[in-house]
């Protein structure tokens, strides 16, 4: 099969990858926050219907609705379904990515060849302000390497449990980069990820407000230690800016201003490499970058709010590393 062109601006074609079918291979080199892709859904797919014989119905109306050309690179997509379903529910079932926080998911003709890693290069995002799928590089990617999303994004399983999910919904065992990892190695990042997993669900709990005020201290330590595992293991995409979310949530809720926009600025940066400067949240970080307070649990709890609370001039680095996770301060405050 000859390349297919399918960037507007010619950073990638489709073709065929050994072992994989087709994947997005970069034709040059893409730097990091690069938008990839843009595509609108050929259909949605509804979040939930009462059986398997409703969703039948449901896609094969969309499919119906469908021009001939469109049809014709509909069926020719993969389906690892078997015998589960029809052949059509089966390639939905296969190739659709969620929209957003939604349960509803789409049906994207470009975005279906881009292969799956563990590590993936690049991260794909619903726009719901564009109503558009959007792919940028998480990493500089070089010209004539695979384009490669998660198809597990924002969660952190170890090995074994990564190829059982691949296997059962996808019929594929994974020979990534991180999945390809000699033994020792491979449990010293199964180690690494559990404590991820662990400290990202204790710190989700821990941006309740009640949690937080009990003991913030505690829980900016917990994020500190998250930040530093994500390093280790090179993660750097849509929990990378989460970390950064919740870290201004924590300093934010317990009136620091400084520490609150420094944290906002990075889930900014972070959140603008992987879904673009137009993404709504993107927006929603720009905002807060400049005007932490408007958060709307700034000092929820804080008897005694002091502006001077200000970043130290004309620190960078690790100076700038130890003043910003040090919370001594925080213990001269008292909260309601």
């Amino acid at each position: 099969m000859a390349d297919v062109p399918a960037s507007r601006d010619g950073l990638y074609t489709i073709k065929p990858v050994t072992g994989k079918g087709l994947g997005f291979i970069a034709t040059s080199k893409i730097s990091k926050g690069t938008r990839i892709l843009l595509e609108v859904p050929l259909f949605k797919t509804p979040g939930s219907t009462k059986d398997i014989g409703s969703a039948e119905i449901i896609v094969l109306r969309e499919v119906k609705s469908l021009t001939k050309d469109q049809q014709r690179a509909f069926f020719a997509l993969q389906n690892v379904q078997g015998r589960k379903c029809t052949p059509v529910l089966g390639i939905v079932i296969t190739n659709m990515l969620p929209l957003g926080g939604s349960n509803s998911g789409g049906l994207f003709l470009e975005a279906a060849r881009i292969n799956h890693s563990c590590q993936p290069n690049a991260q794909h995002t619903w726009n719901n302000d564009l109503g558009h799928l959007t792919v940028h590089a998480l990493r500089d990617i070089e010209a004539d390497r695979e384009i490669t999303i998660s198809y597990m994004s924002g969660v952190s399983p170890g090995y074994v449990e990564r190829q059982r999910y691949l296997m059962n919904a996808f019929s594929f065992a994974c020979a990534c980069e991180l999945c390809s990892l000699p033994l020792l190695a491979r449990a010293g990042s199964d180690y690494n990820l559990d404590q991820i997993r662990s400290i990202d669900e204790d710190e989700g709990a821990a941006t309740d407000l009640d949690q937080v005020l009990e003991r913030p201290a505690k829980s900016f330590s917990q994020v500190h230690r998250l930040f530093e595992l994500l390093e280790e293991e090179g993660i750097c995409d849509i929990r990378f800016a989460r970390a950064c979310f919740n870290a201004f949530q924590i300093a934010a809720v317990v009136g620091d201003k400084a520490r609150a926009k420094v944290f906002a600025e990075r889930a900014y940066a972070a959140r603008k490499v992987l879904a673009g400067d137009d993404n709504p949240t993107t927006i929603e970080f720009k905002h807060l970058a400049k005007q932490p307070v408007d958060y709307h649990l700034y000092g929820k709890r804080m008897e005694c709010y002091d502006d001077s609370w200000e970043a130290p001039r004309g620190i960078c680095g690790e100076e700038l590393e130890n003043w910003l996770w040090n919370t001594d301060g925080w213990s001269r405050y008292s909260f309601s």
